[in-house]
């Protein structure tokens, strides 16, 4: 983020609770990760490789 201070500079920070959020959603997805077409696809078997 930042933000513009009284004197006219820019403070850039962090927002943290936009981290923890998007940290949150990564994490409640990770069930959802496609394993096996992953290891495919690493492996070298998919179709057109």
């Amino acid at each position: 983020m930042k933000e513009k201070q009284l004197d006219g500079s820019v403070k850039c920070y962090v927002d943290e609770d936009l981290k923890q959020a998007i940290a949150l959603k990564l994490l409640e997805e990770i069930p959802n990760f496609p394993l096996e077409e992953a290891e495919k696809i690493a492996k070298g078997e998919v179709d057109g490789i």
